[in-house]
C-alpha cells in the first residue's frame, strides 16, 4: 500500500480499498478494462482524478503506480505491449499515462460518431430514456451550440410529445 502524509499532521492517509478522509470512507476508482468509448475514458480518468485529490495523493509517481494498478484485460494487456515496445520504460507520470490512455481508447473520430448517432436518434418508449441517449450524445459533442441541441432534441421526440412541446414553447 501507498501512504502519503497529511499537510499539516503526522497522519498519514492511507491509499488503497481501505482509504478514509476524516471518518468518511473513500471508494476506490474501479478498474479500466480498454472500453473504446469516450465516455469510457473521460469517467475513469474523471474518477481516478477525484480518487488522488480525496486522498490527498499528490506525487505523480505514486499516481502513475496506482492507476497502472487498475489497469485490467485490454487496457492492461495494451499498456504491457507498450512498455515493451518503449524498452520496459514507464511515462514520466499520471499525467503523461493519462494522455495515453486517452489516444489508445478514445476513438480518433468520436465526435463525428456521436452527430451520426444523433441525427437518428429517436424516442421510442419513455422520455427519460431519450434524453439519457441524448444526453449520452450530446457530451460527446463539445462544439455543439445550445439552439442546435434544442432543435435536435425536440425533433427527436415521439410526435404528439413534439407537438405539444412546440405548441407551448413555439
Amino acid at each position: 500500500q501507498v501512504t502519503t502524509m497529511a499537510d499539516n499532521n503526522n497522519d498519514a492517509h492511507m491509499v488503497g480499498p481501505n482509504a478514509a478522509v476524516g471518518t468518511i470512507r473513500i471508494k476506490e476508482p474501479n478498474v479500466f478494462c480498454g472500453e473504446r468509448s469516450v465516455i469510457a475514458v473521460d469517467s475513469w480518468i474523471t474518477s481516478v482524478n477525484l480518487y488522488f485529490r480525496l486522498v490527498n495523493l499528490t506525487n505523480g509517481q505514486e499516481q502513475l503506480l496506482y492507476a497502472l494498478s487498475l489497469l485490467r484485460g485490454d487496457a492492461h494487456l495494451w499498456y504491457s505491449q507498450y512498455s515493451t515496445t518503449q524498452g520496459n520504460t514507464i511515462p514520466e507520470n499520471w499525467d503523461a499515462l493519462r494522455q495515453l490512455i486517452r489516444n489508445e481508447f478514445v476513438p480518433v473520430n468520436y465526435t463525428l460518431q456521436a452527430r451520426n448517432r444523433m441525427a437518428k436518434l429517436c424516442q421510442k418508449e419513455k422520455v427519460a430514456d431519450y434524453i439519457n441517449d441524448f444526453r449520452r450524445l450530446k457530451i460527446q459533442i463539445p462544439d455543439m451550440s445550445a439552439g442546435e441541441a434544442l432543435d435536435r432534441f425536440v425533433r427527436g421526440l415521439a410526435t404528439p410529445i413534439r407537438i405539444a412541446v412546440r405548441s407551448r414553447f413555439p
